[in-house]
Protein backbone atom coordinates (compact mmCIF):
# COMPACT_ATOMS: atom_id res chain seq x y z
CA UNK A 1 0.00 0.00 0.00
CA UNK A 2 2.69 2.48 0.95
CA UNK A 3 4.67 1.84 -2.25
CA UNK A 4 1.67 3.07 -4.28
CA UNK A 5 1.47 6.19 -2.16
CA UNK A 6 5.22 6.83 -2.59
CA UNK A 7 4.92 6.27 -6.35
CA UNK A 8 1.95 8.66 -6.57
CA UNK A 9 3.77 11.29 -4.50
CA UNK A 10 6.91 10.93 -6.64
CA UNK A 11 4.86 11.36 -9.81
CA UNK A 12 3.11 14.41 -8.32
CA UNK A 13 6.48 15.91 -7.31
CA UNK A 14 7.74 15.48 -10.90
CA UNK A 15 4.60 17.17 -12.24
CA UNK A 16 5.16 20.11 -9.89
CA UNK A 17 8.84 20.31 -10.84
CA UNK A 18 8.00 20.33 -14.54
CA UNK A 19 5.32 22.96 -14.02
CA UNK A 20 7.85 25.15 -12.19
CA UNK A 21 10.46 24.62 -14.89
CA UNK A 22 7.98 25.17 -17.71
CA UNK A 23 7.20 28.66 -16.47
CA UNK A 24 10.90 29.49 -16.18
CA UNK A 25 10.68 30.95 -19.71
CA UNK A 26 13.60 33.29 -20.14
CA UNK A 27 16.45 34.41 -17.93
CA UNK A 28 14.99 37.90 -17.62
CA UNK A 29 11.70 36.64 -16.18
CA UNK A 30 12.94 33.65 -14.15
CA UNK A 31 12.88 33.39 -10.37
CA UNK A 32 16.07 32.51 -8.51
CA UNK A 33 19.55 33.68 -7.65
CA UNK A 34 22.26 33.62 -10.30
CA UNK A 35 25.16 31.36 -9.34
CA UNK A 36 28.79 32.49 -9.43
CA UNK A 37 31.68 30.39 -10.72
CA UNK A 38 32.55 29.53 -7.12
CA UNK A 39 29.01 28.40 -6.33
CA UNK A 40 28.75 26.29 -9.50
CA UNK A 41 32.14 24.71 -8.79
CA UNK A 42 31.03 23.82 -5.25
CA UNK A 43 27.69 22.38 -6.41
CA UNK A 44 28.33 20.28 -9.52
CA UNK A 45 31.17 17.80 -8.79
CA UNK A 46 30.13 14.33 -7.58
CA UNK A 47 26.47 15.26 -7.79
CA UNK A 48 23.54 13.88 -9.80
CA UNK A 49 20.88 16.01 -11.44
CA UNK A 50 17.30 14.73 -11.75
CA UNK A 51 15.66 17.09 -14.17
CA UNK A 52 13.72 17.99 -17.26
CA UNK A 53 14.66 19.61 -20.52
CA UNK A 54 12.80 22.60 -21.94
CA UNK A 55 10.75 20.13 -23.99
CA UNK A 56 9.76 18.18 -20.87
CA UNK A 57 12.01 15.16 -21.34
CA UNK A 58 13.33 13.58 -18.13
CA UNK A 59 17.13 13.72 -17.86
CA UNK A 60 19.55 12.34 -15.29
CA UNK A 61 23.15 13.57 -15.33
CA UNK A 62 25.98 12.36 -13.08
CA UNK A 63 28.81 14.88 -12.77
CA UNK A 64 32.30 13.82 -11.70
CA UNK A 65 34.92 16.05 -10.07
CA UNK A 66 37.23 15.20 -12.99
CA UNK A 67 35.07 17.32 -15.30
CA UNK A 68 33.34 14.37 -16.95
CA UNK A 69 29.63 13.55 -16.95
CA UNK A 70 27.23 10.78 -17.94
CA UNK A 71 23.66 11.41 -18.99
CA UNK A 72 20.50 9.41 -19.54
CA UNK A 73 17.42 10.75 -21.32
CA UNK A 74 14.73 8.24 -22.13
CA UNK A 75 16.49 5.21 -23.59
CA UNK A 76 19.45 7.27 -24.74
CA UNK A 77 22.79 7.66 -22.99
CA UNK A 78 25.78 9.90 -23.61
CA UNK A 79 28.87 11.13 -21.85
CA UNK A 80 30.93 14.27 -22.11
CA UNK A 81 32.79 17.06 -20.33
CA UNK A 82 31.82 19.99 -18.17
CA UNK A 83 33.65 23.08 -16.91
CA UNK A 84 32.95 26.44 -15.30
CA UNK A 85 33.98 29.78 -16.82
CA UNK A 86 32.88 33.39 -16.24
CA UNK A 87 30.01 32.47 -13.91
CA UNK A 88 28.66 29.96 -16.43
CA UNK A 89 28.38 26.19 -16.55
CA UNK A 90 29.71 24.84 -19.87
CA UNK A 91 29.05 21.33 -21.13
CA UNK A 92 29.89 19.30 -24.20
CA UNK A 93 28.25 15.94 -24.86
CA UNK A 94 30.02 13.49 -27.14
CA UNK A 95 26.91 12.83 -29.27
CA UNK A 96 23.93 14.83 -28.04
CA UNK A 97 23.42 18.26 -29.65
CA UNK A 98 26.05 17.37 -32.22
CA UNK A 99 28.88 17.41 -29.66
CA UNK A 100 28.76 21.22 -29.53
CA UNK A 101 29.86 22.96 -26.33
CA UNK A 102 27.29 25.32 -24.82
CA UNK A 103 27.62 27.55 -21.77
CA UNK A 104 24.71 28.36 -19.47
CA UNK A 105 23.82 30.82 -16.77
CA UNK A 106 22.55 28.91 -13.72
CA UNK A 107 19.91 30.02 -11.25
CA UNK A 108 19.06 28.52 -7.87
CA UNK A 109 15.37 28.84 -7.06
CA UNK A 110 15.09 27.36 -3.56
CA UNK A 111 16.93 24.15 -4.49
CA UNK A 112 15.61 23.87 -8.04
CA UNK A 113 18.42 24.68 -10.44
CA UNK A 114 17.74 26.17 -13.87
CA UNK A 115 20.08 26.47 -16.86
CA UNK A 116 19.59 29.25 -19.43
CA UNK A 117 21.36 29.17 -22.80
CA UNK A 118 23.21 31.90 -24.69
CA UNK A 119 19.90 33.20 -26.07
CA UNK A 120 18.51 33.55 -22.53
CA UNK A 121 15.93 30.77 -23.01
CA UNK A 122 15.36 28.08 -20.40
CA UNK A 123 17.21 24.91 -21.47
CA UNK A 124 16.97 22.43 -18.60
CA UNK A 125 16.71 22.21 -14.86
CA UNK A 126 16.04 20.08 -11.83
CA UNK A 127 17.24 19.10 -8.40
CA UNK A 128 20.49 17.52 -7.22
CA UNK A 129 21.09 14.42 -5.16
CA UNK A 130 24.48 13.07 -4.10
Amino acid sequence: MFSHVRTALSAFALVLLFAELAVAGTLGSAKGERLSSEEITALIPNNTLDGRTATGRKIIVKFKASGTMKGRMGGHRDHGKWRVENDQFCRQWNNWVGGKETCYVMLNDEGTYKWFGPDGAFAWGGTFRN
